[in-house]
């Protein structure tokens, strides 16, 4: 006795999906924000992703919400998305095409397509009152009251304006003298010395801020190159130090020393270089060495 079984393939239900976009209202004016509402309703086992958008047809987005999900009495989940967007044609129009893709686990993927949604766009102007209109007249000035100020009056307010004009430029000036003087009679080993002790202290290499630690680094001992031996150091590339280094009374070693601190503060500043906290540290102890081998000795009378 044979038995025959029939197999019948059955074909997986395609899952429930809705997909809507609401706004609040219908009519904008022209340039205004449109706020559109972008809702699908799904199975809560699928994640949606809608693609970020620039430009959506005609609209010119300018934002895009977080999803927003809320879990059914059915035990779907609604997906929400808030779109901010503007048109600056007038007239009706439907929104432009978008494609939603669902994603379940790692394999399945499923897009539909969001309906589109009429919108209008109207001016500004209405059609009782087709002009531009000043939202406050022009302030206009009483010139009745310029009228009643003495003649005399005008030369004393220019001779007022000058005198505090020229008060404001002399204390400017006396300021920079004196700020010039006292950096004149610093020695140029103390300044520098002062300012790489600063720069110690701002501990930038254990912060990771080596770009940064350079460029003060490079600054100082360029400053004082200027400051100790007159070389204008801050605006010369390396080879017009170099060019100027030989003829200081400068040895070999110690020319060499120097143009080696400054191409690595150079490699610190422009070149990808990153080098560990204690290279970076070692330089600066290089730099406040070399300044005191070369500091201007005192004159033995």
């Amino acid at each position: 006795m044979f038995i025959w079984l029939m197999v019948v393939p059955v074909q997986a239900q395609a899952p429930s999906i809705e997909t809507t976009l609401t706004s609040p209202e219908s009519t904008y004016t022209l340039g205004d924000p449109i706020t559109l509402t972008l809702t699908i309703v799904h199975p809560p086992s699928y994640t949606v992703l809608v693609p970020p958008l620039e430009t959506w047809g005609d609209l010119r987005v300018r934002s895009q919400s977080t999803l927003d999900q809320q879990t059914n009495d059915d035990e779907t989940v609604t997906s929400q998305q808030t779109i901010i967007a503007s048109r600056f044609e007038l007239g009706q129009f439907d929104t432009a095409p978008l494609s939603i893709t669902l994603r379940a686990g790692d394999i399945e993927l499923i897009e539909t397509n969001v309906p589109a949604y009429r919108l209008e766009i109207v001016s500004v102007l209405t059609s009782e009152n087709p002009d531009l209109v000043d939202i406050r007249p022009q302030a206009s000035l009483d010139r009745s009251l310029l009228s009643r100020i003495p003649n005399v009056v005008w030369p004393l307010l220019a001779i007022s304006v000058v005198t505090a004009l020229v008060y404001w430029w002399l204390y400017r000036e006396r300021e920079k003298e004196e700020w010039i003087k006292i950096e004149e009679t610093r020695p140029a080993h103390e300044v520098a010395w002062n300012e790489l002790d600063r720069i110690e202290r701002l501990n930038l290499p254990q912060q990771n801020a080596f770009k940064q630690y350079y460029i003060l680094l490079s600054e100082c001992m360029r400053g004082y190159l200027d400051g100790r031996y007159d070389i204008p150091a801050l605006d010369s590339t390396s080879l017009e130090i170099k060019t100027a280094l030989r003829k200081q009374t400068l040895t070999a070693n110690q020319q060499q020393v120097i143009l080696e601190m400054l191409t690595e503060c150079d490699m610190g500043k422009f070149a990808e270089f990153t080098p560990t906290v204690e290279e970076a540290d070692s330089l600066l102890y290089r730099a406040r060495e070399w300044v005191g081998e070369t500091r201007e000795k005192p004159k033995i009378v």
